[in-house]
């Protein structure tokens, strides 16, 4: 086939050419991009929405469950207070009494039981025990009885006539000072 052109207006037409090439595969890249953004977006968009919408109403489920938690310990407290408005605001003794028979008792006497009942400002109390020796339980009844706030506290005859492994059982009184 024969060449109608020249060697120039070739170049210059393979040039042209190849520009028109370039030209039009940038646009089409553009326009891919652009119609893929205007595509794409609402999804995204809608997609976004709706993660927003989930974690808010996840927020809102433990918000609710934590108001219905407080609710619940409120009205617990409330119940509480009310029973606590019932009870005697009397000097609570029986831990003092508790305590100072341990202190007199040191390690040798050893309680089985304590009874106390609550009468006024005297405490009656029963005390059941056991001593290895009479020499031990014979000191903690003369601590007792140096006490004040004890009256009454006499130990059986029967018990104090073995030497060793006596049980006892006695009756006392508790004032408060």
């Amino acid at each position: 086939m024969p060449r109608i052109t020249i060697e120039q207006s070739h170049k210059y037409l393979k040039k042209e050419y190849r520009f028109r090439f370039f030209a039009v595969f940038f646009w089409f890249c553009a326009l891919s991009i652009l119609f893929s953004i205007i595509f794409l977006l609402p999804s995204y968009l809608l997609l976004n929405f709706y993660k927003n919408t989930f974690r808010n109403q996840g927020q809102e489920d433990s918000q609710i469950q934590t108001q219905r938690i407080n609710e619940e310990y409120n009205q617990k407290l409330e119940e509480t207070y009310q029973i606590s408005r019932k009870v005697s605001t009397q000097p609570f003794v029986y831990v003092d009494i508790i305590e100072a028979l341990k202190v007199y008792a040191l390690e040798s006497v050893q309680f089985d039981a304590i009874e106390l009942s609550n009468s006024g400002k005297t405490v009656a109390v029963t005390l059941r025990g056991r001593s290895p020796l009479r020499e031990q339980l014979l000191t903690f009844e003369k601590k007792i009885n140096a006490d004040t706030r004890f009256e009454g506290f006499k130990l059986p005859i029967d018990v104090l006539t073995k030497q060793e492994d006596l049980s006892f059982n006695v009756t006392f009184t508790y004032h408060e000072n």
